[in-house]
């Protein structure tokens, strides 16, 4: 079974269950600059409602492209942590994703819509 992971938006949690070619589950909640304290009890529901655990779970899917940079990165860190930890691939939702590494060792890099504001800056060449 797949988990899908999408918190690419900073408004809201996207989760889905697909066994197969089957949706099994599908969330989406309102988690306003939240994901953080939302994901985790948010991924335990959707098993819990469908009589899963952790242990169903063979791959997890994770949205790598988006709007936020942080609500990005906590989607990317709990999938990567997760599928670790579970022993299980992780792969990125979008098909031009980047992953680093292969199969169960795997893990999925973050691409950003936007220039980072904290990437160095050149120092100014002044006179």
């Amino acid at each position: 079974m797949k988990l899908i992971i999408n918190t690419s938006n900073p408004l809201e949690i996207k989760l889905g269950l697909i066994e197969g070619r089957k949706q099994l589950a599908e969330i989406c909640l309102p988690a306003e600059r939240r994901q953080t304290e939302e994901l985790l009890p948010a991924i335990e529901r959707i098993l819990r409602e469908q009589k899963l655990s952790l242990t169903d779970i063979s791959k997890i899917v994770v949205a790598s492209q988006g709007q936020s940079y942080t609500a990005l990165r906590i989607g990317i860190l709990t999938a990567n942590a997760l599928a670790y930890g579970l022993n299980i691939p992780v792969e990125p939702l979008e098909a031009d994703g980047k992953t680093r590494g292969r199969g169960k060792n795997a893990i999925v890099l973050p691409t950003y819509d936007r220039p980072l504001i904290l990437q160095k800056k050149k120092p100014l060449n002044i006179g």
